[in-house]
């Protein structure tokens, strides 16, 4: 019961790193087209 409340805690937490990430590359790729 622990072991999978915490594997879905890491879950969650890796699809919100992954999204955060995302975005920081997409506003780099903005910034960059923008810039040029």
């Amino acid at each position: 019961m622990y072991k999978m409340y915490l594997v879905t805690f890491f879950a969650s937490t890796f699809h919100i790193l992954r999204f955060i990430a995302l975005v920081l590359i997409i506003a780099c790729c903005i910034k960059y087209l923008k810039s040029r």
